[in-house]
């Protein structure tokens, strides 16, 4: 989600099996994932902070 106005920013397709057990959460896709995601909303926090 963007900041204010919230909006949709990054949809991403998550294409890892169900259920996901621990290996799968701990594979490097899933680190790649997850590293995309955090960034983007660590992105979005620091544009509010600056205005």
């Amino acid at each position: 989600m963007s900041a204010r106005p919230g909006r949709i920013k990054l949809d991403r397709e998550v294409p890892l099996p169900h259920p996901r057990h621990y290996s799968i959460k701990t594979s490097p896709a899933f680190a790649a994932l997850k590293a995309e995601l955090t960034e983007a909303v660590r992105v979005e926090v620091l544009a509010t902070q600056q205005r």
